[in-house]
C-alpha cells in the first residue's frame, strides 16, 4: 500500500451510498466489488465518511457515538453464512431489493431500513449463541472485555434507554439515570441482559465485517481513508458518560454549542448544536480522550481526517439559546498541546483546513506535517492569493474537485450566473459544463499534491440531483446512491488513464477475486 507522501489517488464515495438489496449500502459483496474496481483503475485509497450510527437529519456527522460503528452497515448476506439468518428471511423483508445487480437505483429510506434491518438483526443476535461457530462466539467474547471496547457498556446503554423512553434526549430521562446514579445503572444491567448484549453483539458483527473487508482492501492496494468529527453530539452517549469533559449546564444541555461563522455555505454562519470541550480539564490528564479516540479511528482506517481542523487553533463559540451561529465569537483552542499528545498515537492524519483560516491555523498544520485539503471549485473566487487556484496548490495538501459537502461538480456550474460561467470556461480554455468537468478531473490528477481524491458522483457526470450533502440544511441529505452497475470497466479504465497521464499509478499485485467477479458477472 502507498503512504501519503507519494504520489496516489483515490476515490470518495460513503459506504452507505453503494448499491445494493438492503436498502443501504452495506459491508458484503457490493463494497468488495467496489474495492476489486478501485483496484482495476488503479486506485490507492477508498475515502468515506463517518461510520458511526446516524444521529440528527441521517448525519454522521452527529452521531450517538464517536465510537460505535452503524449497524445499519451490516451486511445481511454475511450472516446467512453463519446461519444467523436464512436467505428466505432477507427476501421477505426486501423482496426485488435483494439482488445487488439487478437493484434499482434509489435514495436511502432510513426509517424503513432501520426498522426493517434491525428486525432481522435482532433475529440474528437471539440466534447467535446456539447457530454461530464456537469461534466466532469465542472472538465475541474477547471483544466484549476488550480493554479498547470501554465505551461499548455505555454505548449500550444508552441504545437500551434511548429506546425505553421513546428516543428522548438523555437530558430528559429520569433523573437517576440522566445523572448516571450507579444503583439504577446496575438495575438497567441486570433487567436488560439480553437488549444490553444484542447491541453489543451488533458492534461486533459490524467489527468483524469492516475488518475483513478492510483487509480485502489491503491485499488490492487499496487504503481507507475515514473521517474524525471535531465534535460529538449532545445526545450521545459520549456525552451522557462523560459529561465532565463538556461545557454543560446542570441539567446536561450545552452552555455553549459549536458552528463556524458566516461563509460560503451560509450568510448566518452554520448553528452545529454540538457541544463544546472543556480543553483545560482535558490538557490535565494529557488529552487521553482524544488520543483513544484517534487510536479507535486508526484501527479502522489507514488515514484519518480530521475534520475542522482549524477548531484545534481557535473555535467558533455560540450561546447555546441561539438561533443561528452569527452572534458566535472565537476562542483558542488546545492548539500544540494537544497535537503534541496525537503525535505520540502515530497515527496518519489530515487535516481538514477549510473555511475562514488564520495564519496561526496554517502554522499549526504545518509544524506537525499534516496534509491540508485543496478544492478546486473554490479555486476560482478571490485573487492571486487563492490558495484552491490550481496554480497554488502545492506538495504539502490533498487535492480534491469537490468534497462530500459541495455539490456535484456539473451542479455547481449550473448555480453559476452566465458572467461566472464564461470567466470559469475561459480560464479552463473548455466550452461546454463537461468540457470543465473534464478540465478539472484532469487538473486534480495532474497537480503537484501528493494524493487527490475524486468524488464517485463527478467520476460519473452527475448533475445537483446527486448531491450527498448542503451543510446547513436538514432533510434530503445524505441519502444519495450509486446506480447499480455505474462503477462499469469503461469508467475504469478511463480513470485508469488519468491516472497513469497523472503518474499516480500504484500496481495492485492481488488479482479480482474470482467469485467477486463471477457473481459481477451473473
Amino acid at each position: 500500500m502507498t503512504s501519503l507522501s507519494e504520489r496516489s489517488s483515490g476515490v470518495l464515495l460513503h459506504v452507505t451510498a453503494l448499491p445494493g438489496g438492503e436498502g443501504i449500502g452495506d459491508m458484503g459483496v457490493g463494497a468488495r466489488r467496489f474495492v476489486d474496481w478501485l483496484a482495476r483503475a488503479g486506485q490507492s485509497w477508498w475515502q468515506v465518511l463517518p461510520c458511526t450510527p446516524t444521529g440528527f437529519g441521517e448525519s454522521p456527522y452527529q452521531s450517538p457515538s464517536a465510537y460505535a460503528g452503524n449497524p445499519l452497515m451490516i451486511s445481511l448476506r454475511e450472516l446467512v453464512a453463519w446461519e444467523l439468518l436464512a436467505q428466505h428471511e432477507i427476501d421477505e423483508v426486501f423482496g426485488a431489493l435483494n439482488t445487488p445487480v439487478q437493484a434499482p437505483v434509489e435514495a436511502v429510506d432510513f426509517d424503513r431500513v432501520r426498522k426493517d434491518k434491525q428486525r432481522l438483526l435482532r433475529q440474528a443476535c437471539e440466534r447467535f449463541e446456539v447457530c454461530a461457530p464456537e469461534a466466532l462466539r469465542a472472538d465475541y467474547r474477547a471483544f466484549c472485555v476488550a480493554p479498547e471496547q470501554f465505551w461499548l457498556n455505555d454505548y449500550a446503554r444508552f441504545c437500551v434507554l434511548k429506546q425505553r423512553y421513546s428516543g428522548a434526549a438523555w437530558q430528559d430521562w429520569p433523573e437517576a439515570l440522566a445523572q448516571r446514579d450507579s444503583v439504577a445503572l446496575d438495575e438497567l444491567d441486570e433487567h436488560e441482559t439480553q437488549a444490553l448484549g444484542h447491541v453489543k453483539l451488533q458492534q461486533f458483527l459490524f467489527v468483524t465485517q469492516w475488518q475483513a473487508l478492510r483487509f480485502y482492501a489491503q491485499e488490492r492496494g487499496v487504503g481507507f481513508i475515514g473521517d474524525c468529527p471535531i465534535y460529538v453530539a449532545t445526545d450521545s452517549a459520549d456525552v451522557w458518560a462523560q459529561r465532565d469533559l463538556f461545557d454543560l449546564c446542570s441539567d446536561g444541555k450545552p452552555r455553549v454549542v459549536a458552528g463556524v461563522p458566516p461563509d460560503y455555505f451560509s450568510a448566518t454562519g452554520q448553528l452545529w448544536g454540538n457541544p463544546l470541550y472543556l480543553w483545560e480539564r482535558m490538557r490535565a490528564d494529557g488529552f487521553a480522550w482524544w488520543r483513544s479516540r484517534v487510536r479507535h479511528c486508526a484501527s479502522y482506517f489507514d488515514v484519518t481526517r480530521i475534520d475542522h481542523f482549524r477548531g484545534f487553533d481557535a473555535y467558533w463559540e455560540v450561546p447555546g439559546d441561539a438561533s443561528d451561529a452569527s452572534s458566535g465569537c472565537w476562542q483558542q483552542g488546545p492548539g500544540a498541546a494537544l497535537l503534541d499528545a496525537l503525535e505520540e498515537e502515530a497515527v496518519q492524519l489530515i487535516a481538514e483546513d477549510l473555511g475562514d483560516l488564520t495564519a496561526s491555523v496554517h502554522e499549526l498544520r504545518n509544524t506537525y506535517s499534516l496534509p491540508g485539503m485543496r478544492v478546486l471549485q473554490f479555486g476560482f473566487d478571490g485573487g492571486d492569493d487563492n490558495p484552491h487556484a490550481p496554480e497554488s496548490i502545492g506538495s504539502d495538501v490533498i487535492c480534491y474537485v469537490g468534497t462530500h459537502d459541495n455539490n456535484t461538480t456539473l451542479g455547481w456550474y449550473a448555480e453559476l450566473d452566465d458572467e461566472r460561467q464564461a470567466q470559469v470556461c475561459e480560464q479552463l480554455d473548455v466550452k461546454s459544463s463537461y468540457e470543465l468537468l473534464s478540465a478539472l478531473l484532469d487538473l486534480a490528477a495532474d497537480s503537484r499534491a501528493p494524493l487527490c481524491v475524486l468524488t464517485m458522483q463527478d467520476l460519473l457526470g452527475l448533475d445537483a440531483t446527486a448531491r450527498f450533502n448542503t451543510p446547513g440544511t436538514v432533510g434530503g441529505n445524505w441519502s444519495w446512491r450509486m446506480p447499480v452497475n455505474a462503477a462499469s470497466d469503461s469508467l475504469a479504465e478511463s480513470l485508469l488513464q488519468r491516472t497513469r497521464k497523472g503518474a499516480r499509478l500504484y500496481e495492485h499485485k492481488q488479482p479480482i477475486s474470482p467469485a467477486i467477479a463471477a457473481e459481477t458477472a451473473s
